[in-house]
């Protein structure tokens, strides 16, 4: 079977291509794959970034675009979001459907495209509202939403049509999943992300660690909130401790602005260490030493007001799991299906409680050593050989489906 995954936007090598790429991995030992993608990719690069083997993938850039399209969706032009997909999506969707593709994988983040093959499946990180709603963000956000609504249905057909199109939703959470059937009203499979095993646990030291992609917040994404976490560690005085932030940094300026106010934040505090775009190796050294993991994602956000603005899974806190590093972590999404409270780890709502639980577990190394024991044994959930079975579960279901 010819199956081909669409991811535009790869080099920002954040959790949705870590899925990617390992599925792609392991179809490719029964499959012809190819991933199309907007640049070049750096393959020998990717593949020590993530701990993977492509050799057996083709990395094929989309087809060049009219000089008007590249201008107009360029990281220079100042157009939405939401405008650039449409355009990319408009202008490659007449390619798409003239290659020989058998089962179409859709791997873009909220991503309108129709399906343009015999099957498809379309990986949903966090599905968006087929409807502008009456209550988002506020009067601009509103008309601008049912504008670019307009223009996606014009030039694609409705949302509605197009996410009908596919054979399947493969939800990376049950979390997600409510909200697929929420918003679009069908059921999804439930695929959670690939999560590495990063033990054994090395000597542990007294290192609170967060991993995570360095990138503005707009107010509507799942932002890391590296810069709540900053200033929580400050208040926190624990001078016999360590703060490591690690993470890919995205390379827009907004983006870059928001890297150097954090490293602003960490300035005259030697134990808060910013690491961005090391190795896999430096990463799980990070892992296996860390003894407290913290992540915030979603605080500060109203869950149902946004939702999206939540952890629809929590990748880093598993992997930190796996490596025997506590998690302390906000109480939210995806991240309740992750870590069992009081159990596998500990879930805060606000920064007060952060601060008590981060030193009750530093402090206490009887209840360190239950929860980081448990933590290890939950992370085995969400492994690569779990994550390779229900891969192999979803192809299967859709090859006889047809």
């Amino acid at each position: 079977m010819k199956i081909t995954f669409f991811n535009p936007y790869f080099q920002t090598l954040g959790g949705g291509e870590k899925v990617l790429v390992a599925m792609a991995e392991r179809l490719s030992q029964k499959h012809e794959v190819t991933v199309l993608v907007k640049q070049p990719v750096d393959v020998p690069h990717v593949e020590r970034y993530f701990n993977v083997d492509l050799s057996r993938v083709t990395f094929t850039p989309l087809p060049r675009e009219s000089f008007l399209v590249r201008a107009m969706t360029s990281r220079y032009a100042k157009f939405p979001g939401r405008w650039k997909s449409l355009i990319y999506d408009y202008a490659g969707l007449r390619n798409l459907k003239k290659m020989p593709i058998d089962l179409f994988i859709n791997s873009l983040y909220q991503s309108s495209l129709p399906n343009p093959a015999p099957e498809g499946l379309y990986l949903c990180m966090f599905p968006q509202k087929l409807e502008p709603g009456n209550i988002y963000h506020n009067a601009v956000r509103r008309l601008y939403n049912r504008f670019t609504t307009r223009l996606e249905a014009h030039f694609l057909g409705s949302r509605a049509q197009a996410i009908a199109s596919y054979t399947m939703v493969a939800a990376n959470s049950r979390y997600t999943a409510g909200w697929v059937k929420k918003y679009w009203g069908r059921p999804a499979k439930i695929l959670y992300p690939v999560c590495d095993d990063m033990g054994p646990a090395g000597k542990k030291k007294n290192i609170i660690l967060n991993v995570g992609r360095f990138f503005a917040d707009n107010g509507s994404s799942h932002h890391k909130r590296q810069d709540e976490l900053i200033k929580a560690f400050i208040r926190l005085n624990r001078p016999d401790c360590e703060f490591h932030l690690a993470g890919s940094a995205a390379s827009d300026p907004a983006s870059q602005d928001y890297l150097q106010g954090l490293r602003a934040l960490a300035k005259g505090h030697k134990n808060v260490v910013i690491h961005t775009n090391i190795s896999y190796a430096a990463i799980t050294k990070l892992y296996r030493e860390a003894t407290v993991y913290w992540h915030a994602t979603g605080y500060g956000y109203s869950g149902e007001i946004f939702p999206e603005n939540q952890e629809h899974f929590g990748m880093s806190t598993v992997e930190a799991m796996s490596a025997g590093a506590v998690p302390v972590v906000f109480k939210s999404a995806g991240q309740l299906e992750v870590v069992e409270d009081n159990k596998s780890g500990l879930l805060w709502e606000d920064l007060d409680q952060l601060a008590v639980y981060t030193a009750k577990v530093l402090d206490d190394a009887k209840l360190r050593h239950k929860l980081a024991a448990q933590a290890t044994m939950q992370a085995r959930k969400f492994g690569r050989d779990a994550f390779f079975k229900r891969v192999d579960d979803l192809i299967l279901e859709i090859e006889h489906a047809k």
